[in-house]
């Protein structure tokens, strides 16, 4: 991943990259290739990236990116899940649009920790029509969503407890 220049958290001088590094981007896929194969939850993520065509080497298969996606997900990358929610929920084009397996993970970047996933399970939990509705599990969602700092969920909150009282 050094040497495609996405490891996360290091920025790398140009001159360095030039003159000592000599960026090889199909020697750098080889090498991220290996570190799936090893079980790095870091590398399946960066894989499934790179399959999504967006990044320089353009490269689109998203069957590749679920696939990679799916297995750094197991592993706890919550952002892996969080991907793939994203791919049965707004991309129909790509995979059958189906709900259920979206949330399922979701659930699964919201139970490793991750407040946008608990954000989304809350939601899911409150307004969504192929999920059955909860508002208890909606309201613990949000409770943990608004511990992560997300102001959205403490807003939900109190609207959800004003409608309760109301009712």
């Amino acid at each position: 991943m050094l040497l495609k220049r996405i490891l996360p958290g290091i920025v790398i001088d140009d001159h360095i990259c030039t003159d000592i590094l000599l960026p090889d981007r199909n020697r750098a896929t080889a090498h991220i290739e290996k570190a799936v194969y090893l079980g790095s939850s870091e590398a399946q993520f960066t894989m499934g990236d790179i399959y999504t065509g967006t990044g320089p080497d353009g490269v689109y298969d998203p069957a590749l990116s679920m696939h990679y996606w799916r297995l750094a997900a197991t592993r706890g990358e919550c952002m892996a899940a969080l991907r793939l929610s994203e791919f049965f929920l707004i991309r129909p084009s790509v995979v059958d649009g189906n709900d259920q397996v979206a949330l399922s993970y979701t659930l699964l970047a919201a139970r490793e920790g991750d407040g946008h996933a608990k954000l989304l399970v809350e939601y899911s939990f409150e307004t969504r029509a192929d999920v059955s509705r909860d508002l208890r599990k909606a309201r613990r969602w949000y409770e943990l969503a608004t511990r992560h700092g997300f102001s959205l969920a403490a807003d939900r909150l109190e609207a959800l407890s004003s409608s309760y009282s109301q009712n």
